[in-house]
C-alpha cells in the first residue's frame, strides 16, 4: 500500500503541474522545497512539545500516539498553505513558453513536487501507531543473526530520496548549527522503528523526553591492549551457554574485530508505563548515536541498535540479568516499581564517541563513562550485584525503616498487640469495595470481571453492595498479574494514613504519593477510590500513575465527615511494604507486610 501511495501522489501532482504550465510548476517546487525544509526544522520540537501538552486520557491523548505524524506533517502542510498564496500575490502573471515546454517542464517539476510531498506523507504516516509491517512496508527489521538491518526499500523509494535531501540541504545550502544529517543520519529507518512495538503496534511507539533519564554509562573491553579479549569473547556473558552472540551492523557486515562494547543506563519514570504498568522495550526502539571525528573535515554518523539490555529480572527482590536481543525480544520491567533501570548494551565501532541516545524517538545525552570493565566477568558480577544500576543509591533506598521524619508515625496501635494492616488504614487486596454492574461501568475498561484502567464517577447507590445482581455481571476486583499486587491504604480522615495530618502547602503540593518495600523500591499511587455523599468516583490507571494530590477529584477537608478516600498502589507481588510516602515526607511506618500473589 504505500508503494501504491508514493506513485499516485507522484503521478498526480506531476500530471496537475503538467497541465498548469511550467512557471506555475517551478513556483509550486520552490514552495514544497521550503515548506519541506520548514517542516523538518519544527518536527523533533514539535514533536516533544505534543507530546509534553497532550493529555494522557481522554479523546485528545491520541496526540501522544501520533505526535511525530502531526509534527512533520502539519507543518509541511501549513508551510505550503501559506506559501503558495503568498508567491502567487507577488508573481500574478504567467510566463508564457511553447506548449512542449509547459508540458515536459511542468511535469518534471510536478515529478519533484510529488516526490518530497510523498516522502513526507510516507515518512508522516508511518510514524503513527500502527503495525509493525504497516502497508507492507519495513525499512529495517530484525536480521538472521538478532540485529536490527536494513532490509526493505520502497519501489520508488520517496522516503529514502527525501531524507537524504533535507540532511544533505541542513549541512550545505540550508546548513544549520544542529543539522539534520547530524542528528537523524538514518532518517528514513525512523518510522519503521518507532512501529515496532510489543503486540505488533499495540504498544506506545513514544515517550516523552521527561520521562527518562541518562543514569549512568559504562565500557566493556574499551583501549584494550593486545592481551585483552577480542570482540567475540566480549559478546559472552554468564547468562548463554551457547557461546559469543552473533552480531552485525546495519548493512549486514561485521563490526571491526578491535570494537568494543558500551552499556548506557536509562531510567525510566512512572510516565513511560504502558497503560498495562510495564515500561516495555523492544530491539528497535533504544538507539545510539555515535560520531567519528578522527578526521575533522569530514565528520560521519552512524546509528547503532542494542544487542542486549541488562535490567531487574525479578520483581519480589534484587535479581538482576542480562539478556541478549537476538531474536525479536521486548523486555518489561517486572513487578511495578515507581522507577525502572535498564541498561542498553552497544558495540561501538574503533573511532567513534556516542553523542545521543534515542528512547522511542525521544532524544537525551548519554553520561560520560564511570565504569570500565576488562571482562565480561568484571561485567557480569557489576549486573548481578546491582552495581550498575545503582541500588544502593538514596533515591532507590529511601531511608531504613525508624529513620522516619516529622510525619512518621509509631509502628504499633495500643492494645492491638501484632501489628496488622487495618491499624494502618492498609488492605492488601485487589477488591475495589464497590460493586459495579457489568454494562454499567462507563469509561472503566473491563477484562471479563476485572478493572484493567479507566476512571468514572458513580452515584454510591449505583455500586453500593446489591444482592439483586447476578455474580456474573458483578465488577469487584482490579487487574493483576502474576507478578503484581494492589495495596490500598485510606487516607481520610479517621485513618491513622491520613494525609490531612500534612502541612497544607505538602498536602497541596505536586508531590507523588508512595508506598515503599523493605529494599526501598517505590510504588506510585495508580488510582484511587473517593466517595462522599452524592458520589464515589473510582480510577485505576496503571499506566499513568498519579503525579500529586492534586489529581483527587476534590480536596479533602476536616470540615466534612462524608469524605472517604483510599489511594490504590499497585506493587511487585512477593515483596514487603513498610512506609507511606508523600514525595520524600514520610506520613507513616508499618510492618513490614508481606504482599502475595492475588487473582483477578
Amino acid at each position: 500500500m504505500m508503494n501504491l501511495i508514493a506513485i499516485v501522489i507522484i503521478a498526480g501532482i506531476a500530471y496537475l503541474w503538467m497541465t498548469r504550465g511550467y512557471f506555475s510548476a517551478v513556483l509550486h517546487m520552490c514552495c514544497v522545497l521550503v515548506a519541506g525544509a520548514i517542516a523538518f526544522a519544527a518536527w523533533e520540537p514539535l514533536a516533544q512539545l505534543l507530546l509534553d501538552k497532550s493529555p494522557t486520557r481522554g479523546f485528545l491523548s491520541v496526540l501522544r500516539d501520533s505526535a511525530w505524524a502531526i509534527a512533520l506533517i502539519g507543518p509541511f502542510a501549513i508551510s505550503l498553505a501559506i506559501l503558495r498564496p503568498v508567491v502567487d500575490k507577488f508573481l500574478p502573471l504567467n510566463a508564457q513558453v511553447d506548449t512542449l515546454v509547459n508540458y515536459i517542464g511542468g511535469g518534471a517539476c510536478g515529478v519533484v513536487s510529488g516526490f518530497i510531498t510523498a516522502g513526507i506523507v510516507v515518512m508522516g504516516v508511518g510514524m503513527l501507531r500502527l503495525g509493525t509491517e504497516f502497508g507492507g512496508y519495513q525499512p529495517i527489521s530484525i536480521g538472521s543473526k538478532g540485529s536490527i538491518e536494513r532490509t526493505g526499500r520502497l519501489i520508488v523509494p520517496v522516503d529514502t530520496v527525501v531524507a537524504k535531501l533535507y540532511g544533505h540541504l541542513s549541512v550545505n545550502t540550508l546548513a544549520s548549527p544542529e543539522p539534520l544529517a547530524k542528528w537523524y543520519p538514518d532518517l528514513e529507518t525512523i518510522p519503521g522503528a518507532l512501529r515496532m512495538t510489543n503486540g505488533d503496534g499495540k504498544d506506545r511507539n513514544t515517550v516523552n523526553v521527561k520521562d527518562i533519564s541518562a543514569y549512568s554509562r559504562y565500557s566493556l573491553g574499551k583501549d584494550r591492549t593486545g592481551g585483552t579479549p577480542a570482540l567475540t569473547d566480549l559478546l559472552r556473558d554468564k547468562w548463554a551457554a551457547g557461546g559469543a552472540q552473533q552480531v552485525v551492523q546495519q548493512d549486514g557486515t561485521q563490526y571491526p574485530a578491535n570494537s568494543h562494547i558500551e552499556g548506557f543506563v536509562i531510567q525510566f519514570n512512572a510516565g513511560a508505563r504502558e497503560k498495562y504498568g510495564s515500561v516495555t522495550v523492544g530491539n528497535a526502539q533504544v538507539r545510539l548515536l555515535v560520531q567519528n571525528a578522527t578526521n575533522p573535515s569530514d565528520v560521519s554518523y552512524q546509528t547503532l541498535y542494542p544487542i542486549a539490555v541488562a535490567t531487574r529480572a525479578a520483581a519480589a527482590d534484587m535479581m538482576f540479568g542480562r539478556f541478549r536481543l537476538d531474536a525479536p525480544v521486548f523486555i518489561a520491567s517486572p513487578g511495578a516499581g515507581a522507577d525502572t533501570r535498564m541498561a542498553f548494551e552497544f558495540v561501538i565501532p574503533p573511532g567513534f564517541e556516542p553523542i545521543a541516545l534515542y528512547v522511542k524517538n525521544a532524544r537525551i545525552k548519554p553520561t560520560p563513562i564511570v565504569k570500565e570493565y576488562q571482562t565480561t566477568d568484571e561485567r557480569d558480577n557489576a549486573i548481578l550485584s546491582g552495581e550498575i544500576f545503582g541500588v544502593d543509591a538514596p533515591e532507590f533506598a529511601i531511608g531504613s525503616p525508624g529513620s522516619g521524619s516529622s510525619g512518621s508515625r509509631p509502628p504499633t496501635t495500643p492494645g492491638r498487640g501484632p501489628q496488622d494492616p487495618s491499624d494502618f488504614g492498609l488492605q492488601i487486596d485487589n477488591r475495589i469495595g464497590k460493586t459495579i454492574q457489568k454494562g454499567n461501568e462507563r469509561q472503566l475498561q473491563l477484562d471479563d470481571r476485572v478493572v484493567m484502567d479507566g476512571e468514572s464517577t458513580f452515584t454510591p447507590q449505583e455500586v453500593a453492595g446489591r444482592s439483586d445482581v447476578a455474580r456474573e455481571l458483578r465488577v469487584e476486583r482490579f487487574m493483576v498479574t502474576p507478578d503484581t499486587a494492589i495495596v490500598k491504604i485510606d487516607v481520610g480522615a479517621d485513618s491513622a494514613s491520613s494525609i490531612l495530618g500534612m502541612t497544607k502547602a505538602l498536602a497541596e503540593s505536586l508531590l507523588p504519593p508512595y508506598i515503599v518495600d523493605t529494599d526501598g523500591t517505590r510504588y506510585q499511587a495508580v488510582g484511587y477510590i473517593y466517595e462522599d455523599q452524592s458520589i464515589v468516583k473510582i480510577r485505576f490507571t496503571p499506566g499513568n500513575p498519579m503525579r500529586g494530590l492534586t489529581e483527587l477529584p476534590v480536596r479533602l477537608t476536616r470540615s466534612r465527615n462524608d469524605q472517604k478516600c483510599t489511594l490504590v498502589f499497585r506493587v511487585s507481588a512477593g515483596v514487603r511494604i513498610n512506609r507511606f510516602m508523600l514525595g520524600e515526607e514520610t506520613v507513616t511506618e508499618f510492618g513490614p507486610f508481606e504482599v502475595g500473589t492475588q487473582r483477578n
